[in-house]
């Protein structure tokens, strides 16, 4: 049994280095409007081009399963593109499925299913239904000899020693159980036997936006808008760039901004409904188009999608006319990535928490210990800063007063002219100093650079910076430090949007984002919001140096995140890998 340590330094702690390869904002941005099926409301055409068209500068797109029949009303007059499948949503699903299915093996693999449990008597044998093909231990490449509806095998792990290796057939057969150790293969399903009530909207919705990926407008638009006629605007549509690109912005289902990084998995659904045939059949009960499809977006895309604002409706619309600031302002103070999850601005402990909020945290990892408790506001180890800290800042109730003296930057300075860059390590984090040294000498050139530090309670990172020749050092942190030297210095309220950097650093700082231990706002996504910000923070050709606790996938109360591949993937999805190295 793997325990969670308190001490981070039981855990593999790695360096990434990500690298920006272009800078969204920097870009042409076109817009694209996208109404899917029918024209509902053709009243609301004034509306609609005057608060959504006309303020973002858009085109519009049509796209339905059949041809317009009102080719003179103004939405279609206005289209730059009109697309129609000329087929009904049963042919446009076998279409869809005879393209996929022609891309993909015959097999469809799925793991941990049994479907042989109780339909032999002896073992090794061969049935009308069942065939044996004999022992094998390697993964099975070669499918030309199979004629079976199931191919089910036994890895050398599974739990009945007679079966061990054991490769078998079945012709017929849809029953099951969940058994570790055991894989089977399996003939993709038709449509018709996992999916029920296509004809609905979302079934169409569905299908159009697949039809839609295949047609060649997509790689001339950066930002995608998914909306329909019967919504009325009470305010002007945002300006995209207070909606982040990394985003999917969402109203009610019925209006979606999203970006380039995103609408291709997001157009992309059905292919992925079609290729993962038998995991839904198996996993899913009921099996509406509906289930299916919020199966796959919170699988996917949950950690992304972010609260469009009400801009239809009148209460809003109030608001913005009470608030007495220009509508830029309002959508600028008013639209976060972040969510507000609960109004304390106090550390609290994650068992207070309401079990809606736990689930949402334990997505990706498991809870450890959710009692385990840190007021990190008020109290902190003398062992996260380093030793040369102890003669500058005071330690007082268990808890170091944030001040970065000039002596003590002096101080840290004069050890880097000394090489002796090792003095900078805060004792949790041996030789954490020596991994920035060897980036910076070997990978990744500080000179003139504007640098942005996230989360400090020591200059550490910052002093390294300074003396590898960057232009501009920036701590950002929820708790913001004293100093007035050197370093500047934000709060997360202080930031903007507009602000860019050329390379950021973080040590130990994402793993506690949205656990609320240093005063930041409890949001279980609060580490991978950080990193999307990151993202629009960085200048092309910007780089990201990230040091994170990496191991068995847990959250350890409120201390830190311990991070698993699959939440990994999810902090740096949009970067790319430039190196890593292990401290």
């Amino acid at each position: 049994m793997t325990v969670v340590n308190k001490n981070k330094n039981h855990f593999l702690r790695k360096i990434i280095i990500f690298y920006l390869k272009y800078d969204f904002y920097k870009m042409n941005k076109n817009t694209l409007v996208i109404i899917l099926s029918s024209i509902n409301n053709l009243t609301n055409f004034n509306n609609f081009k005057k608060n959504l068209i006309d303020e973002l500068n858009a085109d519009l797109c049509l796209c339905s399963l059949n041809e317009y029949q009102d080719i003179d009303n103004e939405f279609y007059k206005l289209a730059k593109y009109k697309f129609a499948a000329n087929m009904n949503i049963e042919e446009a699903y076998d279409y869809a499925q005879n393209t996929i299915y022609s891309n993909m093996p015959i097999y469809e693999k799925i793991n941990n299913i049994n479907p042989m449990h109780g339909k032999i008597m002896n073992i090794k044998q061969t049935t009308e239904n069942i065939t044996y093909y004999g022992n094998n231990n390697k993964d099975i490449s070669d499918f030309s000899i199979f004629n079976d509806n199931e191919i089910i095998a036994h890895f050398k792990d599974f739990n009945q020693e007679l079966f061990k290796n054991d490769i078998y057939g079945i012709k017929n057969g849809n029953t099951f159980i969940n058994e570790e150790n055991v894989i089977i293969y399996k003939k993709r399903l038709h449509w018709k036997e996992f999916i029920n009530n296509i004809t609905c909207d979302n079934g169409i919705f569905l299908f159009l936006k697949w039809y839609l990926l295949n047609k060649d407008i997509i790689k001339d638009y950066d930002r995608f808008i998914i909306t329909n006629t019967d919504l009325i605007y009470e305010l002007p549509h945002p300006k995209l760039c207070y909606l982040n690109e990394n985003c999917i912005w969402m109203y009610n289902n019925s209006h979606v901004v999203l970006g380039k990084n995103n609408i291709v998995d997001y157009f992309n659904l059905l292919n992925d409904i079609f290729k993962n045939s038998n995991q839904l059949f198996y996993q899913l009960n009921e099996r509406s188009i509906e289930q299916i499809i919020n199966y796959f977006i919170n699988d996917k895309f949950y950690f992304l999608i972010k609260d469009f604002p009400p801009i239809f409706d009148a209460n809003y619309k109030n608001k913005f006319e009470t608030s007495g600031i220009y509508i830029d302002d309002f959508y600028s103070k008013n639209i976060a990535i972040r969510k507000t999850y609960t109004e304390s601005t106090t550390p609290l402990p994650l068992y207070t928490l309401d079990n809606s909020i736990l689930d949402i945290f334990m997505k990706d990892m498991c809870i450890f210990d959710k009692y385990a408790f840190l007021n990190g506001v008020n109290v902190c180890s003398r062992n996260q800063i380093p030793e040369i800290c102890y003669n500058y800042m005071n330690y007082i109730n268990s808890h170091y007063e944030i001040i970065w003296s000039k002596e003590m930057i002096d101080e840290m300075l004069n050890y880097c002219n000394k090489s002796e860059y090792i003095k900078l390590s805060p004792n949790d984090y041996p030789n954490s100093s020596l991994q920035f040294v060897k980036a910076f000498s070997s990978f990744v050139d500080l000179t003139n650079k504007d640098c942005l530090v996230l989360g400090s309670i020591s200059p550490w990172i910052e002093c390294l910076a300074i003396y590898f020749n960057a232009k501009s050092v920036t701590t950002l942190d929820y708790i913001k430090p004293i100093c007035n030297y050197k370093i500047n210095i934000l709060s997360m309220d202080e930031l903007k949007k507009d602000m860019k950097f050329d390379v950021i650093l973080s040590f130990s700082s994402l793993e506690h984002d949205g656990l609320g231990r240093y005063g930041d706002p409890i949001n279980p996504q609060g580490d991978i919001d950080a990193c999307i910000e990151v993202h629009s923070l960085l200048n092309i050709g910007g780089y990201f140096l990230c040091g994170i606790p990496i191991g068995i996938g847990a959250i350890h109360g409120n201390f830190h995140r311990i991070y698993n591949k699959k939440r990994i993937d999810k902090l740096f999805k949009f970067f790319y890998i430039y190196s890593k190295y292990k401290q």
